[in-house]
């Protein structure tokens, strides 16, 4: 395991009080609980903002005194009817030991069709002992019949600045002494993920100043990476539609949040790199089209719209 994995593994919260920049569905979620509002739930929400974390807090609040016992499902991997039904088999057996049976499906949305069919009269009617979680970072992809079977809670980005009080935290704990400029790249890096921020903490623990943790960041991302190769091609200017769509092909499994921000953050660095203020004009308007969060129920549309305004708008 690596130093990232280690401190992301030892800093996972374990209670909800430890759960930072969702104070809203922590809320609702102990109320939901308090009052046995439903066997299913839904975590939607970019990568690294804790649906899996949620998803296991909200188990064992609703077991109580007990551990609940966990099935854990990768959508990624787990995508078809034998798959599902192999996991129906093992609800029917009560545990002696959990008073419940959580069922966490994590990257859901890349379930077949037919294996949701599967997962129709489960949902609808679970044994008292079973409880359903589904987490995705794409809910537009989940059928209307499995949702409106669920309590869904949409995770927000945390802010840089509950970020950086995260990692200072961390950091007195850890008694590594890193400079508050340090943190602080830390935490604007992370794209409001908490999983980010403690991996980029990780990998500048030894870093002196901001520039060299800027730089190490920015090495981490790689100059091939295809978000990286997208800004490229749109810096060089004078494209051509059929010349892009091979590098769009590369990130359509890409969360178009993690696109954008990749996309504004080079361009941003090419235009303070640069006296040519007809160069800078070009690279605004490709600001201007990364301007707006990309939403992960809008799934890749988004991206394919702020490249035909690049393209196509005067």
């Amino acid at each position: 395991m690596s130093d990232e994995e280690q401190l992301i593994t030892k800093y996972r919260p374990t209670s909800f009080k430890e759960v930072i920049g969702q104070p809203l569905t922590v809320r609702s979620l102990q109320g939901a609980v308090e009052q046995n509002l439903s066997h299913c739930f839904l975590f939607s929400g970019e990568g690294g903002l804790g649906k899996t974390t949620l998803a296991g807090l909200t188990a064992a609040l609703i077991a109580d005194d007990t551990p609940p016992e966990f099935i854990l499902v990768d959508g990624a991997d787990a995508t078809g009817v034998d798959d599902m039904r192999d996991v129906k088999k093992q609800l029917s057996f009560v545990s002696f030991k959990s008073r419940i049976k959580a069922v966490i499906v994590d990257e859901c949305h890349r379930l077949s069709a037919n294996a949701w069919d599967t997962l129709l009269r489960a949902t609808e009617n679970p044994p008292a002992h079973v409880y359903w979680f589904f987490c995705t970072t794409n809910p537009g992809k989940i059928p209307k019949t499995i949702r409106t079977r669920c309590l869904m809670y949409e995770l927000q980005l945390v802010s840089s600045n509950e970020l950086f009080d995260f990692l200072c935290g961390i950091d007195d704990k850890e008694e590594l002494g890193v400079s508050d400029d340090v943190i602080h790249v830390c935490a604007k890096a992370a794209g409001g993920s908490p999983r980010q921020a403690l991996a980029n903490y990780a990998k500048c623990s030894t870093c002196k100043t901001r520039k060299e943790a800027a730089a190490l960041l920015q090495s981490v991302v790689g100059a091939d990476a295809p978000a990286i190769k997208l800004a490229q091609a749109l810096v060089q200017g004078s494209l051509r539609w059929e010349a892009l769509q091979p590098v769009l092909d590369t990130l359509k499994e890409t969360n178009p949040e993690e696109i954008r921000q990749v996309v504004r953050a080079y361009v941003t660095k090419v235009i303070l790199n640069t006296k040519n203020e007809s160069k800078a004009q070009g690279m605004f308007k490709i600001l201007d089209a990364f301007s707006e969060p990309f939403q992960p129920q809008d799934q890749f549309t988004p991206v394919v719209t702020a490249i035909c305004k690049i393209l196509f708008w005067e």
